[in-house]
């Protein structure tokens, strides 16, 4: 799906403008109904938007690390636990 987020924060680090999804200034809320009106109305552009956004986090998140580390952390968790 694509995603619509605020210019501040997280979200700018997390949505490629354009690409992965829409950038507003979230203190407008007629920039949030624009951006969501425009995702709703081109199926096209969201469709790419969605594909690119999946594709974007396939290819950024290093799954074997992050894997990795939640074992680790849940071993960590069930060695406290039985002891």
């Amino acid at each position: 799906k694509p995603v619509i987020g605020g210019r501040s924060g997280g979200s700018c680090d997390a949505v490629l403008e354009g690409k992965t999804g829409l950038l507003v200034d979230s203190t407008r809320p007629d920039a949030i109904a624009e951006a969501l009106i425009k995702i709703l109305t081109d199926e096209m552009l969201a469709g790419k938007m969605g594909d690119a956004g999946r594709q974007w986090v396939e290819d950024q998140l290093h799954w074997p690390v992050l894997l990795k580390r939640y074992d680790d952390l849940s071993a960590k968790k069930i060695g406290k636990e039985s002891s």
